[in-house]
């Protein structure tokens, strides 16, 4: 018993959070196990790592990740995985009477600045310009069913990829979204659930979108539909992907990633358009939550289609609302109540009492 509790009062914060990602891997996806393993080879490279768990305050914890932006230049993001295996790690040892107290367990913001930048989304007008030089471009337009799908559906870009045959239900007007394709850094391709439970969800088809995917599957070799990605415990085996690259192999977000890349500079250089406002898969997934909101649709409605586990990640957009939206949007709704009552002027309430 001594030696364990000598044990515990020597042990490192490498040590610890290793230990802490060791209990965690078994329930962790394969793509959140590897970054995790980048997260503590960055731990146990820096000066906190071979520091005694039990000599870290808050004011050193706070220090040194503080000192990970200022000092290093690491993003706000990179910082931020760096913390969330430092502060359950901490509570592990707090629950394992190692300390007293969680000296990671602070608001991040309070010490670290956040360099994330703002959600960008296309307008209506830009969304049809860019539509249409893809269509045109000789170049750009095979590419133009995939762009077409995901700003008309708002799918994930992992959720796009794993779409196949059977999740599209032309009959009852819906895309059933269940699963995500993936790779490994070995290549591999696996496939996951959606990225919460809310992301298992059913998306409206449109006719235009429905006519897209005919076009997909009726340009799509038959050969490729046959293609099987093997499935798990959780998820069963897939085929019938819907976009395939040169090597015949289903997308990965990746691939499509750099695809609107490639296509997104041709666009820039030929139309002139502001490279300040990116053009990408999740441009493509928050253009199609923004212009839904602009629409006026239900809150709650757009929540479940797009799969956000919290309201509020959906009433985030309103606040992309310019005040020419607000009054736009109101006064279409406010206009077709036909239930108020006719207003009449001083002059016709005198020329009525009158008569």
């Amino acid at each position: 018993m001594f030696f364990a509790n000598t044990l515990k009062n020597h042990q490192t914060v490498y040590e610890l959070c290793s230990q802490y990602i060791k209990l965690k891997a078994p329930l962790m996806r394969h793509n959140t196990v590897a970054n995790y393993g980048t997260t503590l080879k960055i731990i146990a490279g820096s000066s906190i790592g071979p520091l005694k768990v039990k000599d870290i305050t808050k004011t050193k914890a706070k220090l040194f990740l503080s000192s990970l932006q200022n000092e290093e230049g690491r993003s706000f993001p990179m910082i931020r995985n760096i913390r969330g295996v430092l502060r359950p790690a901490f509570e592990q040892a707090v629950d394992d009477g190692i300390i007293r107290y969680n000296p990671f367990d602070f608001e991040l913001k309070s010490v670290v600045r956040s360099d994330i930048g703002r959600r960008y989304a296309l307008t209506e007008d830009e969304l049809k310009e860019f539509l249409t030089y893809v269509h045109e471009h000789k170049q750009s337009s095979k590419y133009y069913d995939l762009f077409y799908l995901q700003f008309h559906t708002g799918l994930r870009v992992s959720e796009l990829c794993g779409l196949t045959d059977s999740d599209l239900h032309f009959d009852e007007n819906y895309i059933s979204v269940t699963r995500q394709l993936q790779r490994k850094r070995t290549m591999e391709l696996y496939l996951t659930p959606p990225k919460t439970r809310s992301g298992i969800r059913k998306v409206p088809m449109t006719t235009n979108v429905a006519t897209c995917l005919r076009h997909i599957l009726s340009t799509r070799p038959p050969a490729l539909a046959l293609y099987t990605v093997h499935g798990s415990s959780q998820i069963p085996d897939a085929r019938g992907f819907l976009f395939f690259d040169k090597n015949n192999m289903p997308y990965v977000a990746q691939t499509v990633e750099n695809h609107y890349r490639t296509v997104s500079n041709a666009f820039y250089k030929h139309m002139h358009y502001d490279k300040d406002k990116p053009i990408t898969s999740h441009v493509a997934r928050h253009t199609f939550c923004s212009l839904r909101v602009k629409e006026g649709m239900n809150p709650v409605t757009l929540q479940h289609i797009m799969g956000h586990s919290s309201i509020r990640t959906t009433l985030g957009w309103y606040t992309h609302l310019t005040d020419t939206d607000v009054i736009s949007e109101a006064l279409s709704v406010m206009n077709k109540d036909t239930k108020s009552e006719k207003y009449y002027n001083a002059d016709n309430i005198t020329l009525n009492m009158l008569k």
